[in-house]
């Protein structure tokens, strides 16, 4: 994924991310990255997503915490795509 803004890993400038799809023994540690409401509705679950960014682009938490709004929320998009669920609410 094209970050809209770069971000700082160690020494090097991240403009780009790779996604790996998790697999059951990370979905285990971290739960599902999104909940339905008793409505229905779909909810993103954004502490979730940050362990799983963390997790699936192998980058520290301290990098996840500096992406830009637009960033993280479309990362957070991808990351529930693993799940079947594409679009964010």
């Amino acid at each position: 994924m094209k970050l809209t803004e770069p971000v700082k890993f160690g020494d090097t400038e991240l403009t780009e991310l790779h996604l790996k799809s998790p697999k059951g023994k990370l979905i285990k540690q971290i739960g599902l990255p999104f909940s339905f409401n008793q409505d229905g509705s779909f909810e993103m679950l954004t502490d979730r997503c940050a362990k799983y960014i963390a997790e699936c682009a192998s980058i520290p938490m301290s990098t996840v915490d500096e992406l830009c709004a637009e960033d993280y929320l479309q990362i957070c998009a991808e990351i529930t795509g693993f799940f079947g669920q594409r679009t964010a609410s």
